[in-house]
This record gives C-alpha cells, structure tokens and sequence, in this order.
C-alpha cells in the first residue's frame, strides 16, 4: 500500500473515531459499498477527444445525519473508493499510449439539511461543502514507470431528496455542484522536469440525479447518475534537460454510473 492509500486511510479513521466519541455519535449512521462505472474524458480546445478512461471504481461509504422529522439538521458523509480503469490516450507531453490507470480517492462533505413534509412524504433540502481528494497512477509502458497525478478539489452542492415514506417505499432526488477550488499535482519531476509546477483546472460545474428503493427501517438500494466538468489549465513552462516545454490539463469530463446498497442504524 503506497504512501497516498496509507494517508487517505488513516485520515478517513481518524475523522470516523472523532464523530464516534462527539455528541452527534446518536445521530442516525447509515454505511454501504457501491459499484460504478467510470469514464473520464480530456478534449483539446476544437472539441476533439484527446483520451479515455473507463471501467469500474468500487467505494465504501459512511454517513450521519442529525435525528428529526423536521427542521436544520447537519450531517457528514465520507466515501473511500477505488478502480483500475482502461486508459487510451497519450502522456502530459502528448506522447501516445495505451495502459491500465489506478484509482484511490477519499471524498469528505458536510452537510446542512432542512427537513420539510409534503403530505406522508419526507423532502431533504440540502447544502453542503466538499472536499475531494484523488491519485490517479497511469502505467506509462513507453517510459517502464507510473506516471501518478493527485488532484485536490473543493466545491460547493445543493440539492434535494424526496421519500415515499419516512422509513420505506422509493426515493430520488438530485442536485448541482460548482468547483471552488482545483489543484492537480502532475509529478513532472520524476518524469525528468527540473521543476513541478502545479496545474489549475478551471472553476467549473456538475450534477447528479439518482433513485432508489427503502427496503425497510435499515436497508436502501440506491442508483445514480453524476456528471463532473472541469475547464482546461492554464499552461504551465517546464524544462527537460535544457529543453523548453509546456503542459496542461484539457478540459475534462467525469461521468459516473453506479448503484450502492446501504444500511441505517
């Protein structure tokens, strides 16, 4: 296990074992796992596809949530996940290839909710700030090394969630995210830079929709759709033995297809 999984792990726990001994450690818990199906895309500036990645990311999940039928509530959610995506397309330098990337990601938001009812059904308005934090590692076969990317990224969400019931029957929902802050980490140093400059991906938006079934008090079966934009980088200088070059990051583009089983204590 590398020194960024290490890192993500420990903070994860050590966030868990603080809420567990805090005076919200009687709001209601809810954990699961999940499957999705991941896809990332980088375009040039004229809209043509530069490269791909796709395949599955697998997560597990934990979140509470203040009790109460009505009214502010605050909460916290956190979401560890992993995958081995297929990558087709080329290096920082624009040198192509083909190769397997890794995945590791924390994700921590909190959250404010107020809580209203519509007849029998329950409807969560939400806001929050989030925190996202990934390594992405592509096995650069042309040069025999991984080359690893860790971006950082904050931004702001809201949205809703409507309940059938308050502890069975469906529920959907959806909402909209905007980037507050964006920062890629590109490593240009182990690939031979005389510096590593970090990238900045523009402010930029996303959204997510999803659906899902309340089996009983404890058990949920959710799906979902997100889709997340991130506007391309400014360039940035960098030199290879004397040699000038430039790199950025294109405009970006995530699209995620998952589900996710949970269970509520």
């Amino acid at each position: 296990m590398n020194k960024f999984v290490k890192s993500l792990t420990a903070q994860k726990l050590g966030f868990v074992l603080l809420l567990a001994m805090s005076p919200l450690a009687h709001a209601s818990w809810k954990v699961g796992s999940g499957v999705e199906q991941f896809n990332w895309h980088e375009y040039a500036s004229n809209g043509s596809l530069l490269d791909k990645e796709q395949g599955a990311r697998y997560d597990l999940f934990a979140s509470y949530l203040q009790n109460g039928n009505e009214g502010l509530l605050f909460g916290w959610h956190g979401k560890f996940y992993t995958g081995d995506p297929t990558y087709n397309g080329a290096t920082q330098l624009g040198v192509p290839y083909n190769s397997d990337s890794q995945y590791n990601g924390l994700n921590n938001e909190l959250l404010a909710v107020y809580r209203t009812r519509l007849d029998s059904k329950r409807v969560d308005w939400t806001t929050g700030l989030g925190y996202d934090m990934w390594r992405r590692g592509t096995r650069n076969t042309l040069l025999g090394m991984t080359q690893n990317e860790d971006w950082n990224v904050v931004y702001a969400k809201f949205g809703g969630e409507i309940y059938q019931h308050a502890h069975s029957g469906w529920h959907g929902g959806g909402g909209v995210r905007y980037t507050l802050y964006t920062s890629e980490n590109s490593h240009f140093d182990a690939l031979g830079a005389s510096s590593n400059p970090s990238l900045s991906p523009g402010k930029s938006y996303g959204y997510d929709v999803n659906g899902g079934y309340r089996i009983n008090r404890h058990w949920d079966f959710t799906a979902y759709y997100s889709y997340t934009r991130f506007t391309q980088s400014s360039p940035v200088s960098l030199s290879f033995g004397g040699l000038a070059a430039s790199a950025f990051q294109p405009l970006s583009v995530q699209k995620d297809i998952g589900a996710n089983i949970s269970y509520q204590f």
